[in-house]
């Protein structure tokens, strides 16, 4: 079974673009109880995930290809495989991390306060983001703003763990997909393939960092390719 994570700003209904079968996790309702630090989410969530599936493959697209990243370290004898799209492996000073949480307040703040509207026409204007296509549902998380806050407060960049001692124990073989115009993203999963013992990087051309929204077809055969050959 494949389970999905999917990215901030995002929905379950996200993976439905895919011609695959997943199972989706809300990772706003993760939330609906208050902060959870990424490291115990990944612990908590793998021992989940144990009680159900024997040989499960994991999945996640940006913010929950991070999440994922907490899980796989979590627990390596876990997973079977895993499939990380448009993902950060983790900041690499404590300034950089520092400056990011800083950063991540100011979009708590926002998410809770300013009119949900300009928070996304703000949110998707970024450089990294504004070329691609912005989930479908984005506009029903105003609802769901407490939540979209406290993911920036307890899911920050700058709060992840620099992972790389316990990520080399993950020996199944790992997908990491980026897309071509995603050159900062490019370098990050270049740099990863020296600590995962058992990774591809894969690049989708003419494709920016929402791979999942851009290119769902291209991602659709790159997973099932890599399915078929490796898992």
């Amino acid at each position: 079974m494949i389970w999905a994570l999917h990215g901030n700003m995002g929905d379950v209904r996200d993976w439905m673009a895919l011609d695959i079968e997943v199972t989706s996790i809300d990772l706003w309702a993760e939330l609906k109880d208050g902060p959870v630090r990424l490291e115990h989410w990944g612990e908590t969530f793998a021992a989940r995930v144990a009680q159900y599936d024997p040989a499960p493959i994991l999945m996640g697209y940006s913010m929950g290809g991070r999440l994922a990243l907490h899980a796989m370290a979590a627990r390596p004898e876990l997973w079977k495989g895993a499939i990380l799209i448009s993902t950060h492996p983790g900041l690499g000073s404590e300034t950089e991390r520092h400056t990011r949480v800083a950063e991540d307040e100011v979009w708590a703040m926002k998410a809770r306060t300013i009119r949900w509207g300009d928070f996304l026409d703000e949110w998707n204007s970024q450089f990294v983001l504004k070329n691609g296509r912005a989930s479908e549902h984005e506009w029903e998380l105003e609802k769901r703003r407490e939540q979209v806050a406290t993911s920036f407060e307890c899911w920050s960049t700058g709060h992840q763990r620099h992972l790389g001692g316990h990520l080399s124990a993950c020996h199944f073989p790992v997908l990491w997909v980026t897309g071509q115009l995603d050159r900062r993203f490019n370098f990050l999963a270049e740099g990863m393939t020296g600590v995962l013992p058992d990774m591809e990087h894969v690049v989708i051309p003419d494709c920016g960092h929402r791979v999942l929204s851009e290119k769902p077809e291209a991602l659709s055969a790159l997973i099932q390719d890599f399915q078929k050959r490796r898992l």
